[in-house]
């Protein structure tokens, strides 16, 4: 990864994109059937541990897949303890938004890392437990606070680690006027979505 101290000039030479399209999230029924507030894209993450590119108690950051199969990958290793346990994991609610998102950051592409003088290695390094060992942030944190920081992306899209897809890290709080995360009726995407960003199908 370049210099943390360089990171803020980096991103603001590094391309943006636009991603216009369906993107994908599964999560348990009991979620889903659970009482309001009804959170279920959990748009804050987990405030205890944080986020793949939020620290804790960080920005809130809307985690989704593109396409179904890499969805139900990251779906199934968030649930690989049970899995491995033998546990009956609970029925599953499929959730599709429909996002437009004018300023994404795509660590998918090769160019963008390079640019970034970071590889795949470091993106898909393993962040939970991070912070609490070494005493600092890990270099995931450091680049998803730079990104949000510098005001030009809403998005980050990288590779999953879990299969051949890619998933994307929705900004909520960055979201522009062009921007928007359409969802199904009684699905409530967080208190950071409720300004306007926000659609829900009629």
């Amino acid at each position: 990864m370049v210099k943390e101290s360089e990171i803020k000039k980096v991103l603001s030479e590094v391309s943006k994109e636009v991603f216009d399209g369906k993107l994908v999230r599964y999560v348990h029924l009991r979620s889903y059937e659970a009482k309001a507030p009804r959170e279920l894209l959990f748009d804050r993450g987990s405030l205890a541990r944080g986020t793949r590119f939020t620290s804790i108690n960080g920005a809130a950051v809307l985690y989704f897949s593109v396409g179904r199969d890499c969805a139900w990958a990251e779906y199934n290793r968030q649930n690989f303890q049970e899995l491995r346990e033998g546990k009956r994991i609970s029925s599953t609610v499929q959730l599709i938004a429909q996002v437009k998102l004018c300023g994404v950051l795509n660590l998918s592409d090769p160019k963008v890392r390079s640019h970034l003088e970071t590889n795949l290695q470091e993106i898909q390094s393993e962040w939970r437990g991070h912070f609490e060992f070494y005493q600092k942030y890990p270099l995931t944190w450091v680049l998803g606070q730079a990104v949000f920081d510098s005001k030009r992306f809403d998005a980050i899209r990288y590779p999953s680690q879990w299969s051949k897809g890619d998933c994307i890290a929705i900004l909520t709080e960055r979201l522009g006027m062009e921007d928007y995360v359409e969802a199904d009726p009684g699905v409530e995407l967080g208190p950071s979505m409720m300004k306007g960003s926000l659609v829900l199908r009629p």
